[in-house]
């Protein structure tokens, strides 16, 4: 692994990662993983060009992004779109500058439209955000108590 990897790890990071990776091809149209599937660890791009896709429930397709050479791809997981939904939700109402109170909260159920997964995946995410004191919760009322962990959790690929 090049790139973002050999920037950002030390030696002995770069030795455990070069120790355990792997170079596979992968044709055109073919999918490098699915959602669901369990997190083999992460994939950069050698060569060539990805669209990263997610499916509904009912199996419309949306383009998350577009990757190239020496790009990262990895299962962000649901946490992170969920984290992202909250975030859509904070630029777009704001929140109380001195408790972090959002200042219109969405439903969970358009949580979960937007994080394209079910309603009780959200409330396990904001469940999880909550334990690792990213927000905090009362009733359905969320409150952001570290901005820049949720922009981290959001932006996570």
């Amino acid at each position: 692994m090049k790139s973002f990897i050999k920037q950002c790890c030390s030696g002995a990071w770069l030795d455990l990662i070069n120790s355990s990776s792997k170079q596979v091809k992968i044709g055109a149209k073919e999918n490098v993983f699915l959602a669901g599937d369990k997190a083999e660890g992460i994939f950069e791009i050698i060569s060539g060009k990805v669209k990263v896709t997610s499916k509904d429930n009912l199996e419309n397709e949306s383009l998350i992004r577009l990757a190239a050479d020496s790009d990262i791809l990895g299962h962000r997981g649901i946490g992170g779109d969920v984290a992202n939904a909250i975030l859509l939700n904070y630029n777009a109402f704001g929140a109380n500058a001195k408790t972090g109170e959002l200042s219109y909260t969405l439903s969970r159920q358009d949580f979960a439209n937007r994080a394209i997964t079910t309603y009780e995946s959200t409330v396990r995410a904001i469940a999880e955000l909550k334990s690792e004191k990213i927000i905090d919760t009362d009733n359905k009322t969320i409150f952001i108590k570290n901005l820049k962990k949720l922009q981290q959790v959001a932006s996570a690929k």
